[in-house]
C-alpha cells in the first residue's frame, strides 16, 4: 500500500464525511472545505504516483471510482439542497456521462 493508494482511499472515506458535514453542520463551509481537500488529494495522488513511478493496478482502478463517488455525492447534495430544474438536469447529465 503506497502513498498514492492511501490518498485514494482517504478520498473514498471523505465521501461519507462530506455527507455528514452537509447535513449536520450549520454552515456549508465544512462540506466545501472537505470537498476542496478531497479534490487536492486527487491531484496529489496522481502527481505522486507518476513522479515516484508508483502506479499500481489497484490505484488505476480505485482512482476513477473515488472521483466518481465524490462528484456524484457532491452533485446529489447540491440537487437535494436547492431543487431547481436546470441544476437537476445538469446534474443528471454529468452523472450519466
Amino acid at each position: 500500500m503506497n502513498i498514492p493508494n492511501k490518498l485514494t482511499i482517504l478520498r473514498i472515506i471523505a465521501v461519507p464525511a462530506l455527507v455528514a458535514a452537509h447535513y449536520f453542520c450549520v454552515s456549508a463551509i465544512p462540506a466545501v472545505l472537505l470537498f476542496i481537500f478531497a479534490s487536492v488529494t486527487d491531484w496529489l495522488d496522481g502527481y505522486t504516483a507518476r513522479a515516484t513511478n508508483q502506479v499500481t493496478p489497484l490505484g488505476a482502478f480505485l482512482d476513477p471510482v473515488a472521483d466518481k463517488l465524490l462528484v456524484v455525492t457532491a452533485l446529489g447534495l447540491l440537487m437535494s439542497t436547492k431543487p431547481d430544474v436546470i441544476l437537476t438536469i445538469s446534474g443528471i447529465v454529468v452523472i450519466a456521462r
